[in-house]
């Protein structure tokens, strides 16, 4: 599978995994196999066979529109918790990310990621970016290119989404979710052929507590002529003697060979190294201006005590008395602290 979907699939089990809690969907759902059985069953191996082709298949073309959204469901009121829609070519991609109350665009271009300063702001700028922002002329509404792509965007850059390399459902059961997963049992894959030759491939993993907690997560795909998934779910289903709950994340894939994406103008965006230099520059100042209220408190106290006015020979003693390293100047001292090597005074 590719890794697009690999990632859909590692976000709604992790859910599962964290906790979540809901009705059972699928109680006539017959689940006996341990993960590692369940990657030997021949209909395993046919889907994994099948999503490696349809990797092969994007890979060879040209533009790609996909749409992911997470819902829940308590008791009988569903509400959708986020949407994300991807557009990409081989060189560009264009992904938005929205919520009740929060929204978030970035883009791929030619290796790089850009984002809105604000949206660099709210997830992933340091703390102190509004302050940033007020140092770097221009830059409240301009863009920013990162280095490297967080951690959650790098699998929706190009090279992600159009890599032929297959990351099968196997990938998922090894990794560190692996010792959790222990716990679940794991259905057959049921094969579901349609007209205009779809084909539905279907499992279920389930996991019942001796404490009354039961919790299936169901998977289904629908894979085209070319075997590339068009449609996928993973729902998760669970109850507990508390109460139920329900979440599902849904995704769809669309060929779009002609797709052109209108990209904002990067020119003169602003390099997220740059504005993490300016932060800790800015961490380094307020270092500073700490131990020099504090040497200023004590060279107070110094001349107080020698019945003097404060001068900067107490303003060294001071400095010298607290352990602060100064460089001496004209009528005082100068205090410099740094922040990941980057100075502030």
């Amino acid at each position: 599978m590719f890794k697009f979907n690999k990632s859909f699939i590692v976000l709604a089990t992790s859910i599962a995994l964290l906790g979540t809690t809901v009705t059972v969907a699928h109680a006539d759902t017959v689940a006996t196999y341990t993960y590692k059985e369940f990657t030997e069953t021949d209909g395993y191996k046919e889907f994994a066979a099948a999503s490696a082709a349809g990797a092969e298949y994007l890979s060879n073309q040209s533009g790609v529109s996909m749409t992911m959204s997470m819902g829940m469901t308590v008791g009988d009121q569903t509400s959708e918790l986020a949407r994300v829609n991807i557009d990409a070519t081989k060189t560009a991609s264009k992904i938005v990310v929205s919520s009740a109350d929060q929204n978030m665009t970035s883009y791929f271009v030619d290796g790089s990621a850009y984002m809105s300063m604000s949206n660099f702001k709210d997830f992933y700028g340091p703390s102190n970016t509004s302050k940033v922002i007020t140092r770097i002329p221009g830059s409240a509404s301009g863009y920013v290119k990162m280095a490297s792509a967080p951690g959650d965007l790098a699998s929706m850059s190009p090279a992600e989404l159009f890599s032929p390399n297959s990351d099968t459902y196997k990938s998922l059961l090894n990794s560190s979710y692996a010792s959790l997963l222990d716990s679940f049992k794991f259905s057959d894959v049921k094969k579901t052929p349609w007209p205009n030759n779809l084909t539905d491939y279907e499992w279920d993993m389930v996991f019942d507590s001796p404490q009354g907690t039961s919790m299936t997560i169901h998977s289904k795909y629908t894979l085209d002529e070319h075997s590339m998934i068009v449609w996928g779910m993973t729902s998760i289903n669970s109850s507990t003697p508390l109460g139920s709950i329900g979440s599902a994340t849904v995704i769809t894939m669309t060929v779009k060979n002609d797709l052109n994406i209108e990209l904002p103008d990067f020119s003169k965006a602003i390099e997220d190294t740059k504005i993490k230099q300016v932060s800790n520059q800015i961490l380094a100042e307020d270092k500073s201006t700490a131990k020099a209220t504090a040497i200023v408190k004590k060279a107070t106290e110094l001349a107080k005590k020698a019945k003097t006015q404060i001068s900067s020979k107490h303003l060294s003693d001071a400095a010298k008395a607290l352990k602060y390293t100064v460089t001496k100047i004209a009528n005082g001292v100068k205090l410099t602290a740094t922040v990941s090597k980057v100075p502030g005074s």
